[in-house]
């Protein structure tokens, strides 16, 4: 069998002390087989002569070369980590970047909400990113009448749906109102998008003058833990199924608003929806949201370059 892994060179014999470090920093991170130089050989006694390991369970090589080179690692070789939390990424990239060199501090770059970049006190070049939204897109469908979002949310199916049918856990990331929960209920929604960045943000003009708004939709289908359906503008905008899917311990969130009225509705409300659920995720995770207003932003646009591609 062919087998492809990326090879690590360390000199002055620090293979063994990056290792160590990767393992404890790094899930499913961890030694398969080492050979180690001994004496009599080139290599001094006791280093690495050649290991395979793991990184978060991808398979690398490495060796302590026995000659001094002219040359060591460089960024345009790295080690591309994505992470799911915030919390971990921002972790792993203190630890790696202790006593090393930070090329790109942990921040939004446009291309990814949280993204850093660094070399480690042995040379090594790391890329932390936080895969999130951008993953997410792969499976969302955008279209001028249908929208279609699916998140699979580190919680139980119970905690999930407390979150889209309790007022007060349901105004953490979206809206919230006095409700009745049944089929033929009302759905209280209340525009309280200053509430939903951790960080003093100021809300764009064109949807200041909506900021308090109050209202109702009506529950169309409710069928507790595992879905629930509202109209949408009354159903003049269509109608938002919210269907929840138990996986291990995790749930898988599918969100389809359907009867859309054209292109106008697909931005507007894609980006809404997009950008809501990336604030669920978070709040679930237990962290923080610093800027809901930016979020909103990236996900109309996004949206928008999605219909140009393909409905145009």
């Amino acid at each position: 069998m062919t087998i492809a892994r990326p090879f690590l060179m360390f000199q002055d014999g620090s293979a063994q002390a990056a290792l160590d470090l990767y393992f404890d920093t790094l899930p499913e991170s961890g030694m398969v087989r080492v050979e180690h130089w001994v004496q009599g050989e080139p290599g001094p006694a006791g280093t690495i002569k050649v290991a395979v390991f793991t990184i978060c369970g991808r398979e690398f090589m490495c060796s302590d070369s026995p000659i001094k080179h002219d040359f060591s690692f460089t960024p345009s070789s790295s080690i591309f980590v994505e992470f799911d939390s915030a919390a971990e990424l921002d972790r792993v990239f203190g630890i790696l970047s202790d006593d090393g060199q930070i090329l790109m501090p942990l921040d939004n770059y446009g291309f990814s909400q949280r993204f850093g970049w660094l070399n480690d006190r042995f040379g090594v070049s790391w890329q932390l990113n936080l895969a999130d939204e951008r993953r997410a897109w792969m499976a969302d469908t955008i279209t001028p009448d249908t929208l279609r979002f699916e998140r699979l949310l580190d919680a139980p199916m119970e905690k999930v749906w407390r979150y889209l049918v309790d007022p007060e856990l349901r105004a953490r990331w979206f809206m919230a109102g006095p409700s009745e929960l049944k089929v033929g209920g009302s759905f209280g929604l209340t525009m309280d998008h200053d509430n939903l960045s951790d960080e003093d943000v100021a809300t764009p003009e064109k949807y200041r003058p909506y900021i308090g708004k109050s209202w109702a939709e009506r529950i169309t289908r409710y069928e507790p833990p595992h879905l629930l359906a509202i109209t949408w503008d009354g159903g003049d905008g269509g109608e938002v199924t919210f269907a929840l899917t138990p996986e291990g311990g995790k749930t898988l969130l599918v969100l389809t608003h359907t009867g859309l009225r054209g292109r106008d509705d697909a931005v507007n409300f894609g980006g809404g929806w997009h950008s809501h659920l990336a604030v669920l995720e978070r709040r679930i995770r237990g962290e923080a949201v610093p800027n809901f207003w930016a979020l909103h932003a990236q996900a109309e646009e996004m949206v928008g370059k999605t219909l140009r591609q393909t409905h145009t």
